[in-house]
C-alpha cells in the first residue's frame, strides 16, 4: 500500500490532498524515513513550493530530528512570509537547540562572528541570515528598537539577541556587538545585504591565509537600485543570477571583515567605519573578491527616511569632526540624494577647498548645478571632472546634459554617442541620447533606444524620466524640446 501510494504521490508531487494522504499514511505505518528522502528530493526539484518543505519539516520533528527540522524552518522563513504562527513554531523548535555558540572545535584561530545592529528588518533578516549561517560560527544582534518581529527573527537562526537603547550613534551600536563577540574574526553586515553562498569557500579561504599574516578586508557592495543616474553605476551582467536586482547597482567600499583585536572599534555617529581604527592598529586593509549584495535602496520609501534621518546625524558628525573631507563627503552625497541641491552644492565646494582635483566631487558637483537649471555653471564643473579624471563616464555625460539644455544638441548627441562606445550600458546616457535624438529629428535611433530601454527598466521610471526631462527643457525656455519629448511617451506604452 505504502509503494503505491509513494508512486501516486510522486506522479503529482505538488497536489496537496495527495501530500497530506501520503504524510499521514507514511506515519501510521513508520515509513518516515523513507517519505523523508522522497521529500528531500522533491525539495531539489521544486525549491519554492513551501508545502512540501513543510511537510517534511513535520515529519522531522515527529522524529525529534530538531536540527532538520530547523535547517527546513530557517529556509521556509527565508523565502516565505514569515507570519507570527511561524515565528512562534521556529522559536520552539529553536528552543530545543539554543543559540549558535563557539565552543569546542569551533573554538579555533578562524572562529568567525557576524555582527549586526537592526531595527525593523524583518522583511530582509531572514534572507541575509540564511544565506551567512554556514559561513560563520556565531550571530551576534543589536536590537536598536524594532516594533516588528526582528529580534525574533534573528533567534530563529541562533542568534544572541541583545536590546541597545539607541542613542543617535551606529558606532555605539556597533561596537557594543563587538564586546558580545567570540570569534576570532569578525564579519559586520547589514540586515538588507547578502553574501552568495558560492563565495563561501573564498571566505573561509581569506580568513585561514589572514592566520599568519593578519589583515582586514575591504569589501565592495554592490548597492542595487532602479535608477541609472548614480555615481559609477553599473549594469546587472548576470555574473550573480541569483542575487542581482534591479536594473544596476553602484559600489561603495569599507572594511567588513576583521580580526577580533580589543583596539578595532567603530568611529562616527553615522555612516560609521572601523578603518580609522584598523589602521591605528597597524594593520593592512585588503581588497577583498567577494562582493556584498545590498538590497536597501530597492525600497525608494524606506531608503528616504532612512536618507532624511542620517543627514541629521551627519550634521552632528561634520559638528564633531569639523571640516573633515570624509564626513563632508558623506553629507554632500546625502544632500543630493535627498534632492537638497543647494545644500550638496554648498557641500561639495567645501569639500573641494580641502581635497581639490577630486573628479568624482566635481561631477557631483555639475550634476547639482544641472538640477538647479545652472547649466554653465554644471558644463565647467563637468569639463573640471574630465579633467581630473579623463575616462570619467558622469563628467562627459553631465557635460552633455548641461550643454544640451544650453540648446547645444549636435555636440551634446556627440558626447554621448562617444561615452556610448566606451561604456555601451550606461543607461542614461542612453536615455539622454534618445532624446537628444528627438530633439535633432533623428526619430528613428530615439525608437530604437527606448526600444532597447523598455526591456531594461521598468516602464514607470522610463516614463518619469521623459516627464522629468520635458519639465526641465521648459525652465531652460526650450518649449519646443519639451513638446517633442512627451510625444514620445507613446513609444514607450
Amino acid at each position: 500500500m505504502q509503494g503505491e501510494l509513494q508512486q501516486t504521490f510522486l506522479e503529482h508531487p505538488l497536489d496537496a490532498d495527495k501530500l497530506d494522504r501520503y504524510y499521514r499514511e507514511a506515519v501510521a505505518r513508520d515509513q518516515i524515513d523513507s517519505a523523508r528522502a522522497a521529500l528531500a528530493q522533491l525539495q531539489v526539484r521544486y525549491p519554492w513550493n513551501h508545502q512540501l518543505r513543510k511537510t517534511y519539516i513535520a515529519l522531522c520533528l515527529h522524529q525529534q530530528d530538531y536540527l532538520a527540522a530547523m535547517e527546513g524552518i530557517e529556509k521556509l522563513v527565508a523565502f516565505s512570509k514569515a507570519d507570527d504562527a511561524l515565528v512562534n513554531s521556529a522559536l520552539t523548535v529553536r528552543g530545543y537547540l539554543g543559540p549558535r555558540r563557539i565552543s569546542g572545535r569551533s573554538m579555533t584561530e578562524s572562529s568567525l562572528s557576524l555582527c549586526m545592529i537592526v531595527k525593523n528588518e524583518q522583511a530582509f533578516l531572514g534572507p541575509c541570515l540564511n544565506a551567512i549561517k554556514t559561513l560563520v560560527d556565531e550571530i551576534v544582534v543589536f536590537d536598536t528598537g524594532s516594533t516588528d518581529r526582528s529580534a525574533d527573527i534573528a533567534r530563529i537562526y541562533g542568534a544572541r539577541v541583545y536590546d541597545f537603547s539607541w542613542c543617535d550613534d551606529f558606532s555605539a551600536a556597533r561596537n557594543a556587538s563587538l564586546d558580545k563577540a567570540e570569534g576570532a574574526w569578525v564579519l559586520i553586515l547589514d540586515a538588507d545585504e547578502i553574501i552568495a553562498p558560492r563565495d563561501h569557500d573564498c571566505l573561509r579561504q581569506i580568513i585561514t591565509d589572514g592566520i599568519e599574516s593578519p589583515c582586514a578586508y575591504s569589501f565592495k557592495t554592490r548597492n542595487y537600485c532602479n535608477l541609472a543616474n548614480a555615481m559609477d553605476w553599473q549594469a546587472n551582467d548576470h555574473g550573480y543570477p541569483r542575487q542581482e536586482a534591479g536594473i544596476g547597482w553602484f559600489p561603495t567600499s569599507k572594511v567588513r571583515l576583521f580580526p577580533r583585536y580589543t583596539g578595532i572599534r567603530f568611529s562616527y555617529p553615522v555612516h560609521e567605519l572601523v578603518d580609522p581604527s584598523v589602521r591605528a592598529q597597524g594593520l593592512p586593509i585588503v581588497d577583498c573578491p567577494v562582493p556584498i549584495h545590498h538590497y536597501g535602496h530597492l525600497n525608494e520609501h524606506r531608503n528616504a527616511r532612512k536618507a532624511r534621518h542620517y543627514f541629521h546625524l551627519g550634521y552632528a558628525k561634520l559638528d564633531q569632526l569639523g571640516q573633515d573631507p570624509a564626513a563632508l563627503r558623506e553629507l554632500a552625497i546625502q544632500a543630493g540624494q535627498l534632492e537638497k541641491w543647494t545644500e550638496a552644492i554648498e557641500l561639495w565646494q567645501r569639500f573641494l577647498k580641502i581635497s581639490p582635483h577630486q573628479g568624482n566631487a566635481y561631477a557631483n558637483l555639475a550634476g547639482a548645478y544641472w538640477q538647479i537649471g545652472r547649466y554653465k555653471q554644471g558644463a565647467l564643473f563637468s569639463r573640471k571632472a574630465i579633467g581630473a579624471i579623463p575616462e570619467l563616464k558622469e563628467g562627459h555625460y553631465n557635460l552633455a546634459v548641461n550643454l544640451l539644455m544650453q540648446d547645444q544638441p549636435d555636440t551634446a548627441a556627440a558626447i554621448l554617442r562617444d561615452t556610448l562606445q566606451k561604456h555601451p550600458k550606461y543607461l542614461a546616457a542612453r536615455f539622454m541620447l534618445a532624446a537628444t535624438c528627438i530633439v535633432l529629428g533623428d526619430s528613428h535611433q530615439a525608437r530604437s533606444i527606448f526600444a532597447g530601454l523598455k526591456r531594461e527598466m521598468p516602464e514607470k521610471a522610463l516614463v518619469y524620466a521623459i516627464e522629468s526631462l520635458a519639465d526641465k527643457f521648459k525652465g531652460a525656455g526650450l518649449g519646443g524640446y519639451a513638446e517633442l519629448l512627451e510625444a514620445t511617451v507613446e513609444l514607450t506604452g
